[in-house]
């Protein structure tokens, strides 16, 4: 299924997160966001893949959304 990105639901995701994730200087990066956002996306999609006989589907599509932001940290941590 293709997406577009939806700043509305994006704003409504923000708002959910607690504190101790947005005061994080690492909030202040755009790219972190976003990849955050992809990857609160993505788990519903790997839900729907691990429910049939996808589940290593499921774990490269997790695991390889979630290395975005893990990677942007590490960088940022450089």
């Amino acid at each position: 299924m293709h997406r577009t990105f939806d700043r509305e639901e994006y704003r409504r995701w923000s708002a959910t997160l607690p504190a101790d994730v947005t005061a994080d200087p690492l909030w202040r990066m755009a790219v972190y966001r976003l990849a955050l956002f992809l990857m609160d996306l993505a788990w519903g999609d790997a839900a729907t893949l691990d429910r049939g006989t996808t589940r290593a589907a499921a774990l490269q599509l997790y695991t390889g959304v979630a290395s975005i932001a893990a990677n942007i940290a590490e960088g940022y941590g450089r």
